[in-house]
């Protein structure tokens, strides 16, 4: 005897498509609050990078080429090199292992901006610098990013992707 088709199917995705509109209903009616069930961390994560950012991403890391370099010696440990491409400015971050993190980055093309290293506990000012250098000796350990911050005029703020260090 043939199997007999399931007419369950249909019956299931419309239950299911009427208990979410009954859940979107049900948030739309509140007060504009966000649900104790949404949790922390989906407001936390919208405050970090305003939206005028513009968001830097990750084109070059080192690590990747840790596997090509494997075969070959060396007598010490190289700087993570990062490079982040937003679409006025290249961030070229290069990270030292150690007790603490040390990391230093520059902006190309070369201009006068303002680094901010934002990190799980707040933020790290790395203050002004003419030529868009900069070096913060103690950078704290777990995921970061950086926002940049060109003081040209018309420039806009550039934010990087979260990075774990």
């Amino acid at each position: 005897m043939p199997p007999c088709p399931n007419y369950d199917a249909p019956v299931a995705a419309d239950l299911a498509r009427e208990a979410m509109l009954h859940r979107l209903a049900a948030l739309g009616s509140g007060d504009g609050a966000t649900p104790p069930s949404a949790g922390a961390g989906t407001t936390a994560g919208t405050s970090w990078r305003p939206v005028d950012d513009d968001l830097a991403v990750l084109v070059y890391d080192s690590r990747g080429d840790a596997e090509l370099l494997a075969a070959v010696r060396s007598t010490g440990t190289a700087p993570r090199q990062l490079t982040f491409q937003a679409r006025q400015v290249l961030l070229e971050l290069d990270v030292v292992d150690g007790a603490p993190l040390q990391m230093t980055c520059q902006i190309i093309p070369a201009q006068a901006a303002r680094l901010t290293i934002r990190h799980r506990s707040g933020t790290v000012d790395a203050g002004e610098d003419r030529h868009g250098f900069f070096h913060v000796p103690r950078l704290p350990a777990g995921p970061v990013s950086l926002r940049c911050e060109p003081l040209a005029e018309g420039a806009g703020p550039v934010a990087t992707s979260w990075l774990a260090l």
